[in-house]
């Protein structure tokens, strides 16, 4: 996808830009896709979730970043940060269809970290990644 078709279905998703962040979260979705930090996933041939991560060893400086601006990563970081997450829902489908694409990308991760919006402030959940050995 391109970044146009991108920010499409994160806004056919529900995520709404005002005029003036239009043209940051363009070049940000441009810079994520061509540092494929961006992953759609897909039912039924329809976008359902829309992911911006970064690999980072400190989460902290992507926390404190503005919405739209584009800060490069540590592709051997060992801990996950997602950045922005849209969905339709975020069921165990989506999320190990997720999983099993950032797996496959970055198989060195130990530790997922994003902080869910809340009328009443945002809150940070961390999730530690399972290793299924056989």
């Amino acid at each position: 996808m391109n970044p146009t078709q991108v920010l499409s279905a994160m806004g056919d998703m529900g995520l709404r830009y005002s005029r003036k962040e239009i043209y940051p979260a363009y070049y940000y979705i441009s810079n994520m896709i061509n540092d494929n930090r961006v992953i759609v996933i897909y039912k039924d041939l329809l976008p359902v979730a829309v992911i911006t991560f970064s690999f980072c060893n400190n989460y902290e400086p992507f926390l404190q970043k503005g919405t739209w601006d584009y800060k490069p990563h540590e592709p051997n970081g060992l801990i996950l940060y997602i950045e922005k997450m849209v969905s339709i829902g975020w069921n165990r489908e989506i999320r190990k269809d997720f999983e099993y694409k950032i797996s496959e990308l970055y198989p060195n991760f130990e530790i997922a970290v994003w902080h869910r919006w809340a009328k009443w402030g945002d809150r940070k959940v961390i999730a530690k990644r399972r290793m299924n050995y056989v």
